[in-house]
């Protein structure tokens, strides 16, 4: 769950307490955000971080990549995990894997 439909869920809390103060409600509110934080973890925000990391040199000999021509345009199969990306890819994507050039 992402941040603007949690934070959708406490507006629409927060709209519905119309005799608590505002200090009162806004406080109540970060407690349901920050719960529906914990319980609804965003997971966009893990794949950020892991896709940032810079991969390290290989240190083991690895078999080189394959060329295949899919819909006209040639793409790079890995060997590791077998998926198609770009030509002029240095990592896959998938598994991290570093193609020789």
């Amino acid at each position: 769950m992402n941040g603007w439909v949690k934070f959708g869920i406490v507006w629409l809390i927060f709209m519905m307490m119309p005799y608590y103060g505002f200090i009162t409600k806004t406080f109540i509110g970060m407690v349901i955000f920050l719960i529906l934080d914990v319980l609804f973890p965003d997971k966009s925000k893990n794949s950020e971080q892991s896709s940032n990391q810079i991969m390290p040199p290989s240190s083991t000999s690895k078999p080189k990549s394959v060329s295949v021509i899919e819909n006209g345009q040639e793409k790079k199969v890995c060997p590791e995990c077998n998926a198609k990306v770009s030509p002029d890819a240095n990592w896959c994507p998938q598994c991290g894997h570093q193609f020789k050039k």
